[in-house]
């Protein structure tokens, strides 16, 4: 675990207090971030943690260092060469903490402690709040007990324009012809597939691909104005579909889906390198993909999350240098269910398939946060290594037991508590974890730094 002290840290709690301190303790001196760029740690530093556990709250809700879970999640046995991606599902009913509890893991852990860049979906709005901590004294108690110093998240909050209406955002964006290009580097085809969904193109047939493959390989283009200009040269060939096409660029310059102004451009992959997360705002409003903004929607977010996968395989994979991030990444998707359900037809489903099992070799964790496992890909379900869960509907368990989780643990997470109150003051539900080895671990969540359930 990093330990940061913005002061030399003090040395005098009584060994019998420090069960997790065992072993050499490493203190980092911080000066406090710049609003605009965060550095992250250049080496991991271990505070009685191995490598491959996380620190995510104790046995009984008596908080203290006495009582600390440490799970093991074999995500790291030697971080440089064995170190493998892991695909998480939060569980549990509305109310019981579950942006909390992502938030220790991905935050906390894999975000401050391990390193990795991290990409955020939240359509609800759940993780602004986490901007900022909550003053409550004993939280802080907690924290100074173990030398760390509680704080927000800096985070980086945008949203397509065309969805202006979302509140708290730092940065609206529009998708530029650069970011095409780019994705078109690592797959032509899913670079032209993509560029038509943001044209709000439903019936996407073989001209159609034509035209825009072949008009994206004039490396002369620089912008959708240029763009368009070429495809009105190719109307004899292709004649009323070049001119629709041509139509549906400019539609979706007024609307803000696109834009060749630079003011608009989000360099996702840049904006990973400075904060804590970037978080993408916005939702589907249906599975069907008639609304007016769902195909344009799903592609905005699909052309992020590809230029991260692909950046990582380049890098990990392909052993290019040339790669912007060079470092593992995790997603944490909120509202899973809504970006690959179960039922209904979805263009984002199989891509975000794609990114539990090819983004593994791009070392990319993938959480995944729904009430409800029954309206999640069961294809996606299947791929998880840890469930996380608090309490759970009679529905939720059924279908977990269908889906081969053991009978027993599910009884379980019929039975967990919501609100007890912990010796600190906080009021979180009780969680489990279960692993791989088939394993069930129960737990009180501590609170993350930036955030905590009031008691």
């Amino acid at each position: 675990m990093i330990v940061y002290t913005d002061s030399k840290p003090r040395q005098t709690i009584q060994d019998a207090r420090i069960k997790l301190l065992t072993g050499s303790t490493t203190y980092i001196h911080r000066k406090e971030l710049s609003q605009m760029v965060y550095v992250p740690p250049p080496e991991i530093v271990r505070v009685g943690l191995e490598q491959n556990e996380l620190f995510v709250g104790c046995n009984s809700v008596v908080l203290n260092k006495d009582n600390v879970v440490k799970l093991n999640i074999g995500l790291f046995g030697d971080y440089e060469k064995d170190r493998t991606s892991l695909v998480i599902t939060f569980l549990g009913i509305k109310g019981t903490g579950k942006s909390i509890m992502s938030s220790i893991v991905f935050f906390d852990n894999f975000r401050r402690r391990y390193g990795n860049y991290l990409f955020v979906v939240d359509p609800q709005n759940e993780f602004w709040v986490k901007k900022k901590p909550y003053p409550d004294g004993g939280v802080d108690s907690f924290f100074d007990e173990l030398n760390m110093k509680r704080q927000g998240y800096n985070m980086l909050i945008v949203s397509p324009r065309f969805l202006r209406k979302n509140q708290n955002i730092d940065r609206y964006f529009s998708i530029s012809y650069k970011n095409i290009v780019q994705l078109r580097g690592y797959d032509p085809i899913l670079a032209a597939r993509l560029f038509i969904e943001l044209l709000g193109i439903n019936d996407t047939n073989e001209t159609h691909l034509d035209l825009i493959s072949g008009t994206m390989q004039d490396v002369g283009i620089e912008s959708f104005a240029q763009f368009r200009r070429m495809l009105y040269k190719n109307q004899k060939k292709f004649g009323g579909v070049a001119d629709t096409i041509a139509k549906k660029i400019d539609s979706k310059l007024r609307l803000g889906v696109i834009s060749d102004n630079t003011t608009y451009w989000l360099d996702i992959l840049s904006e990973l390198k400075l904060y804590d997360a970037v978080v993408f705002r916005g939702m589907l409003k249906g599975s069907s993909m008639d609304n007016y903004y769902d195909l344009p929607y799903s592609a905005t977010l699909k052309i992020l999350l590809a230029l991260i996968m692909y950046d990582n395989i380049g890098y990990f994979v392909e052993k290019e240098q040339d790669a912007v991030l060079k470092n593992d990444v995790s997603i944490l998707i909120d509202e899973a269910d809504t970006v690959a359900p179960e039922s209904g037809r979805s263009t984002t489903k199989e891509f975000v398939r794609m990114l539990a099992t090819k983004g593994r070799k791009a070392k990319i964790n993938l959480g995944l946060i729904v009430q409800e496992s029954s309206l999640l890909d069961h294809e996606l379900f299947a791929q998880t290594n840890i469930i996380f869960s608090s309490q759970i509907t009679e529905e939720n368990a059924k279908v977990l037991i269908r889906r081969g989780v053991n009978p027993e643990h599910v009884d379980f997470l019929r039975h967990l508590k919501r609100k007890v109150v912990t010796t600190i003051g906080t009021g979180p539900s009780e969680w489990c974890a279960i692993t791989e080895d088939k394993k069930i671990t129960l737990f009180v969540p501590l609170p993350p730094q930036a955030d905590f359930i009031r008691g």
